[in-house]
């Protein structure tokens, strides 16, 4: 590839240099405008990992803590550090089809985030055979969607990018159950809480 050309070579250029640091950018806004594909570019895959890592997790704040603050009248474009379970609690949106396949989406780089009180509350809830599909607690997890948070990984025009979160993000190695800091732009969309992500974070 021309970066690692650039990078190896006898000679530095500034103008090429700084027109590397804009290679995951235009990557990301091609992968913006392209159809959805079952396997992600590997190309793709490399601009997410450049533009996505955060190095700094310190001053995270819960899903609901933030909901609270932007209820309150605090400025959406503001960027915040918030923390949460990728998951963590039966689907909140039940047999609606755009969220079956929760925490993920499946044509989309987004992803839920979910806070630790609501885990929490779910965990409590002993089942006799693990992992079985608990009625009880499906009933219970529509009127929690309060502390979950969608988080969107998007392209040059605002639109979540058209891959799994999971596939696009592939150095994260996400799966659900485990603990995301994420530093974005969070807004409310009706009841919807969502994050424009900037960096993620495995805590």
């Amino acid at each position: 590839m021309e970066a690692h050309a650039a990078k190896h070579s006898s000679t530095f250029d500034p103008g090429t240099a700084s027109a590397m640091r804009y290679i995951p950018l235009l990557l990301l806004a091609l992968a913006s405008g392209c159809q959805t594909e079952s396997a992600v570019p590997r190309d793709i895959v490399d601009a997410a990992s450049a533009r996505f890592q955060l190095s700094d997790k310190t001053g995270a704040i819960g899903v609901k803590e933030l909901r609270e603050r932007l209820a309150a009248g605090e400025r959406s474009e503001a960027v915040v550090t918030i923390v949460g379970t990728l998951g963590g609690m039966p689907n909140p949106w039940g047999d609606d089809p755009s969220y079956a396949e929760f925490p993920f989406m499946q044509t989309s780089a987004r992803l839920f985030l979910v806070d630790d009180t609501v885990v929490a509350k779910f965990a409590s809830h002993t089942h006799s055979v693990p992992d079985e599909v608990c009625a009880f607690c499906a009933s219970h997890a529509e009127e929690n969607r309060d502390g979950v948070a969608m988080v969107e990984f998007v392209g040059s025009d605002g639109d979540a990018l058209p891959y799994r979160a999971d596939e696009l993000l592939k150095s994260w190695q996400l799966k659900p159950g485990q603990r995301l800091v994420v530093t974005g732009k969070a807004q409310l969309l009706g009841d919807l809480l969502v994050v424009e992500a900037e960096g993620i974070a495995v805590e």
